[in-house]
């Protein structure tokens, strides 16, 4: 009976701080997303901290009564997972990204949807015991889902119909082209120089018409 009184306050003493902490993570996070107070998580997250703050200041002849009538706000495997992992619980949830999922929040028109379904998803891992659903890979799963769905892929010019090229202007109703001819990943420079050749070729009645894109970099090699 001593080493089981000694056994339990040093395990108390060593996770009351981690029990409090990630109750209290999880009541700041569950609320700025809207999940219920009597979730089953925070249900047990709650009583963990309660019966581990008491086994810590009680008397050492007490502990085994406190332990016979605690709180079993869900299960007792709960609660001792809780205990177990404590730690490693509010660190999933101080490193989740949320500022991703805020951002997601945000998202309206024809991708509202898909933002729905992973604040869905974000929720029911705040709201679920870790034996039912484990915190770190659904909060990793909905992350990536995000940043996907935050992430739009760069949109290059489509071709005219044809052969035309979008930075090659068709020749006018009446002119007769001469010559046609485009340059790509040029430098400030190399322009330049391609618009003075073409100025200095240019001969009487005839007209040049250009088209210009172009991308800023930084960053990187050259």
């Amino acid at each position: 009976m001593g080493k089981l009184t000694t056994d339990v306050k040093k395990k108390a003493s060593e996770t009351w701080q981690s029990c409090r902490r990630y109750r209290q993570r999880l009541g700041e996070r569950s609320t700025k997303l809207g999940v219920p107070a009597d979730s089953d998580r925070m249900k047990t997250a709650t009583a963990t901290q309660a019966l581990v703050e008491q086994l810590c200041s009680a008397e050492p002849g007490a502990i085994v009564s406190l332990l016979e009538a605690a709180e079993v706000a869900t299960s007792e495997s709960a609660m001792g997972e809780c205990v177990g992992k404590a730690a490693e619980l509010e660190g999933n949830l101080e490193t989740a990204g949320w500022e991703i999922f805020e951002a997601v929040a945000e998202i309206t028109g024809d991708r509202q949807e898909k933002a729905r379904q992973i604040l869905v998803e974000v929720r029911e891992a705040l709201q679920s015991d870790e034996h039912a659903l484990q915190l770190a890979p659904a909060l990793r799963g909905a992350q990536a889902k995000a940043v996907q769905l935050l992430t739009k892929p760069i949109e290059v010019p489509k071709p005219l119909s044809g052969d035309r090229h979008p930075l090659k202007p068709p020749v006018k109703p009446g002119r007769r082209e001469v010559q046609r001819d485009s340059r790509e990943g040029l430098t400030i420079a190399e322009a330049e120089a391609c618009l003075s050749r073409l100025s200095r070729e240019l001969k009487p009645g005839q007209t040049a018409r250009i088209n210009l894109g172009w991308v800023i970099e930084e960053g990187g090699e050259a």
